[in-house]
């Protein structure tokens, strides 16, 4: 989870090859056609925009038969966190990534981006909606928290390193 350009679908995919039996659910792929002409203008989705893409999200990752599962998506507010641990067949095992930056960097990516309606002009939006976890959060729901300032590679082996332990399904 984390605002447009921390690096959410490269880190998943990073991760997807080094996990055996690993679904990898890109969330940006799920957007209605309204929604990816709204981001496209520059247009802020709102809670009744996200719902029913978060819902689709959540039966995507509840009906995955993997043994892990892989959900690239922003999941800016607790509210989103909560809709997808109301899953009671999978609650005890999933864990959310945090994926965090200096505001400067990720408009850097952003701007390199080509070909992704998500464009310069919502990052401003993305941090306003943008609700960190809390550190009772993070002790119970989180991998953990990672700074995009590490590459990629450092940022995956820190995580394979959290989960040895379990095989949980992740959102990025």
């Amino acid at each position: 989870m984390g605002v447009s350009g921390t690096g959410k679908s490269s880190v998943a995919n990073l991760l997807r090859e080094k996990l055996k039996d690993c679904e990898f659910i890109e969330g940006d792929d799920f957007h209605s056609e309204e929604n990816k002409k709204k981001m496209s203008a520059g247009i802020p989705l709102n809670d009744d925009d996200r719902t029913p893409w978060l819902l689709f999200l959540n039966d995507r990752l509840r009906c995955s038969t993997t043994l892990n599962t892989i959900v690239a998506c922003s999941c800016l507010k607790l509210k989103y966190r909560k809709l997808f641990q109301s899953s009671k067949e999978k609650k005890d095992q999933l864990k959310f990534i945090y994926l965090y930056g200096k505001k400067e960097l990720l408009e850097e990516r952003i701007l390199k981006r080509k070909d992704h309606f998500a464009k310069i002009n919502l990052m401003e939006s993305q941090f306003e909606d943008l609700e960190p976890p809390t550190s009772e959060e993070l002790t119970q729901n989180f991998l953990g928290k990672y700074n995009v300032e590490d590459d990629l590679k450092t940022i995956v082996q820190k995580i394979l390193i959290s989960i040895q332990e379990y095989s949980p399904s992740l959102i990025i």
